[in-house]
């Protein structure tokens, strides 16, 4: 009986590639879930740590992360892409405008400069293109 399931749900040679959905329940809910297959499209997952900076004494200092996922969102941790990096408005880079990723991710950071206004700061990885926008205020 063994045999037949693996054969049936893993083993398929010459089949076409199962997709599986695992899900972690408590108390009766899904508390997770995570979806494995072939990875068949990319796109860059992109979060800053704050969206609005506020100039006070000095500037102020936003974290990027970036993350290089497949359909099911799951980092690509043998992606080792070109990162581009361009900024627009009262904000700069701490870092340089081409970077590689390091296990399918890496972060930046950004930083205001002194005048007020909306920023962005722009992601390209070969033919996927991101956009962050910023709002640079003073205290």
């Amino acid at each position: 009986d063994l045999v037949d399931l693996y054969n049936k749900h893993v083993a398929n040679w010459g089949g076409m590639a199962k997709t599986y959905t695992f899900k972690a329940i408590k108390n009766d809910k899904v508390i997770k879930e995570v979806t494995l297959g072939p990875s068949l499209s990319f796109d860059l997952d992109v979060k800053a740590s704050k969206t609005t900076l506020v100039n006070e004494n000095t500037y102020d200092v936003s974290r990027v992360s970036i993350r290089f996922v497949d359909q099911y969102n799951n980092l690509m941790n043998y992606a080792n892409k070109v990162i581009k990096l361009a900024t627009s408005g009262p904000i700069s880079l701490l870092c340089e405008d081409t970077l590689t990723l390091l296990g399918g991710q890496l972060s930046v950071y950004i930083r205001s400069e002194n005048n007020n206004g909306k920023a962005k700061l722009e992601i390209v990885c070969e033919d996927i293109i991101k956009e962050i926008e910023f709002d640079v205020k003073s205290h």
